[in-house]
């Protein structure tokens, strides 16, 4: 472990996952296990997913959870620790205390934004979403076993891990997008870019793997010109 600790270990298993990754991307085969880790990295939902799971909101609160982490890319711990006073819908915005005691600013989506203003405003102090994380943990299996999504699939962190993936494909820069996930270091939010290879390769074949139409149509021998039939002004002759 380095001189920073845990902030040391995290940083470099995500970078090496990282790197890992894309050499299998690359087709390089051989390559190590990734090591075991507690928190370990996991995939994103797709869009499609969370919708169907908002869709199937049992109240406010479901609704609440699922945008602050799919839309906002709040941490689950951030999500419970988010009171009235770190709110400021007049500017959409809110607030958050990450790790570390860390403060950053993030942007509410649509959803949040409207459950926020149909709830009945409490003390500054007091929290938003009044759950645990494990309740919180619950709601999210829940909603997603009503989704008719595999839930082994679905935690907190990957709604978290879902925001990221959707910010890169709409095309939000790595700058801003650690900035809204509270990162210290650019290359943990590099981490995300692993989960477009598959956008990369779809764009990639679309682009060059699919049949083309040849440059120059196969005509038969007779439908050339006369200047470039063998023998013409000194092209060269059958062979014999």
């Amino acid at each position: 472990m380095g001189p920073r600790g845990g902030r040391w270990s995290s940083t470099v298993h995500y970078y090496s996952v990282f790197v890992r990754r894309f050499l299998s991307w690359l087709g390089v085969s051989g390559l190590p296990s990734e090591p075991s880790r507690r928190g370990e990295f996991s995939g994103a939902l797709s869009w499609r997913d969370v919708e169907v799971m908002m869709s199937k909101a049992r109240d406010l609160y479901d609704l609440l959870i699922v945008s602050l982490m799919a839309e906002s890319g709040l941490r689950a711990r951030e999500v419970v620790g988010l009171t009235w006073g770190d709110i400021d819908l007049a500017r959409g915005e809110a607030r958050v205390r990450g790790k570390y005691g860390k403060e950053r600013t993030v942007v509410l989506g649509q959803v949040a934004r409207a459950v926020l203003s149909a709830l009945p405003p409490g003390q500054p102090n007091e929290r938003v979403v009044k759950l645990s994380y494990q309740a919180i943990y619950d709601r999210v299996k829940s909603m997603a076993r009503r989704a008719g999504i595999d839930v082994s699939r679905v935690r907190p962190h990957v709604l978290r891990h879902t925001f990221a993936t959707e910010a890169l494909r709409r095309g939000m820069s790595l700058p801003v997008l650690q900035r809204l996930l509270g990162h210290s270091d650019i290359r943990i939010t590099q981490v995300y870019l692993h989960l477009l290879d598959e956008d990369v390769r779809r764009e990639y074949e679309r682009a060059f793997m699919q049949p083309q139409q040849p440059y120059y149509p196969p005509y038969p021998p007779q439908a050339y010109p006369p200047y470039v039939q063998p023998g013409y002004m000194g092209a060269p002759g059958p062979r014999g």
